[in-house]
């Protein structure tokens, strides 16, 4: 489907909802109190359970999920946020090194640099605490989960991380965790993972701003598993031995099953998270903004599609003292509206956003017809980020 034609069809409702069909809201997006939950509001007719938390069976700051094929539920969870994982904005003494990273054995280089700076610097606080996969088991017919279990761990190296993505497909539960996407599997049936492949290994050339990760999956109509990745870059060859260097953009990538033909497709984004298909198999990511006036936006995916962003521009934004520059210089992404919906100052090579939509995207799901609201089949739903509970939704 041509882009303008998908931009005609956007009709946005209150809150998260983007409609691909012309419809009045239903009375199902008005939104009610939820008993189970303090603040958190629901469409009529729906209810609210909570399926495993901290006090229950462990689960700390999980960051994706995805139902196995024998009801399992796999939950990837960040511990090195902050401990492991830092942000170029804590560290700006490192920013130029930090730019000029080009693989991630330069970004380790530059880790052993400054490792006596300071002690949240060290190798040993980069390398004490390990993301963690966990896997929740025996739900009862309430849908509460009875047993948990780590399924894998030991993503604690220097270079690891937010595991920030999980999906499973015949037996093999793939997982998201910068500078590597693994395959993993059960093969002696104790519950946890024996066997580990890596799929592919570059992601995150740059330390960046923490939470442009790696994220994903979904299976395609077309049969193949995407993903996306943050502006933190990828440089790394495939195993058919395609190179790429996008050292400086985020982007969508696909791969086969069997972990064979990685490819990239559509490039120049910011931070996507997540990606969902229609009907029709239509893509659509959404991506954040850089918070210097520009919006976050609903990006449709398209082969060869560029969407304008690097990370240079969020140096120029962001960073430019310590750039050597007093005053913020003139940056392309605003100037230019390279962010914004079709207008004419935007440079003829940039696929624009099809709508503007949410503050902080952090999630992406499409409703396929079954397991919600009738009411709500063919809508993409989006996870609205917005720095603390009362704002998001």
């Amino acid at each position: 489907m041509p882009a303008a034609t998908m931009r005609h069809m956007l009709r946005i409702l209150p809150l998260f909802v983007i409609f691909i069909a012309s419809r009045a809201p239903s009375e199902e997006s008005r939104l009610v109190a939820s008993g189970t939950i303090p603040g958190l509001t629901v469409p009529p007719r729906t209810t609210v359970t909570v399926l495993a938390d901290h006090k229950s069976l462990g689960v700390t700051s999980p960051t994706a999920l995805a139902f196995g094929e024998g009801g399992e539920l796999y939950l990837t969870e960040t511990h090195r946020f902050r401990h492991g994982i830092p942000d170029n904005r804590g560290h700006l003494y490192w920013v130029i090194d930090d730019l000029a990273s080009r693989t991630t054995a330069d970004r380790m280089r530059m880790y052993e640099k400054w490792q006596h700076k300071e002690a949240n610097t060290s190798m040993e606080f980069l390398t004490e605490i390990s993301e963690v996969l966990r896997v929740l088991r025996e739900p009862g017919d309430d849908g509460v989960f009875g047993t948990q279990q780590v399924f894998a761990e030991d993503f604690n190296d220097a270079l690891d991380g937010t595991a920030a993505g999980v999906f499973e497909y015949e037996g093999t539960v793939y997982l998201a965790c910068i500078p590597k996407i693994y395959a993993l599997r059960d093969t002696d049936g104790d519950g946890t993972a024996d066997e580990r492949q890596v799929i592919q290994d570059g992601f995150g050339v740059h330390v960046s701003l923490s939470g442009h990760d790696l994220n994903g999956f979904v299976l395609a109509p077309d049969g193949r598993i995407y993903g996306t990745m943050g502006d933190r870059g990828f440089h790394g060859t495939t195993r058919e031995g395609k190179h790429y260097n996008l050292h400086d953009e985020g982007f969508v990538f696909r791969f086969d099953p069997d972990g064979s033909n990685f490819e990239v497709i559509h490039t120049g984004l910011r931070n996507p998270k997540e990606i969902a298909f229609d009907d029709f198999g239509n893509f659509i990511s959404v991506d954040n903004n850089c918070d210097q006036g520009d919006k976050a936006r609903v990006v449709y995916i398209v082969d060869g599609g560029d969407t304008g962003w690097h990370m240079g521009h969020q140096a120029l934004l962001s960073f430019h003292n310590q750039l050597g520059m007093e005053k913020r210089p003139p940056a392309a992404w605003m100037n230019e509206r390279m962010w914004d919906l079709p207008n004419p100052a935007q440079p003829a090579f940039v696929l624009p956003p099809v709508a503007h939509l949410t503050s902080g995207p952090s999630g992406l799901a499409y409703h396929p017809g079954a397991g919600f609201l009738e009411s709500e089949v063919g809508r993409f739903f989006i996870c609205d980020y917005r720095g603390g509970a009362a704002k998001s939704g």
